[in-house]
């Protein structure tokens, strides 16, 4: 089982914890998509990062500014002032490093939460054919992050 959030939600006195599906047990057993350890491996960079909050179907104007400081094939953690609340969705985006050279087209992602270390895990929603091929190529020729 992954990390979890605790959420209020209206009607319940007690916060509700949710936890994040990577596989079912049982009759019905199977790994979710992706969890192979290539899907999610990360890599330690360095890129500057821009994330507007959304509220329903409108992208707030004011931009938190940050790093990323480590990136995966559906996954970044960043340093962000101010942090966005878990389950908050955002938009991102993001400068890659040479031979790419160029900004990110506009990135949709869920913020999980801090992690351990204090860095704002967001997982992305919707990621273009480009970016999805420029993060990958980014992950696979970077040094690996191991957590320990």
């Amino acid at each position: 089982m992954g990390p979890h959030v605790e959420v209020q939600v209206k009607g319940l006195s007690e916060p509700l914890t949710l936890h994040e599906l990577r596989g079912l047990a049982g009759r019905f057993a199977r790994e979710t998509s992706g969890t192979s350890p290539a899907a999610d491996r990360q890599a330690i960079v360095d890129l500057p990062l821009e994330c507007w909050v959304i509220d329903g179907k409108v992208v707030r104007p004011d931009a938190a500014v940050g790093r990323v400081v480590r990136l995966g094939r559906r996954e970044v953690a960043a340093r962000l002032e101010p942090p966005p609340d878990p389950l908050t969705n955002v938009k991102l985006r993001f400068r890659y490093p040479s031979p790419v050279d160029r900004p990110s087209d506009a990135i949709y992602a869920k913020v999980i939460g801090p992690d351990a270390g204090g860095l704002v895990r967001i997982r992305f929603t919707a990621v273009g054919a480009a970016d999805e091929q420029a993060i990958a190529g980014l992950v696979d020729r970077t040094r690996e992050f191991t957590s320990s």
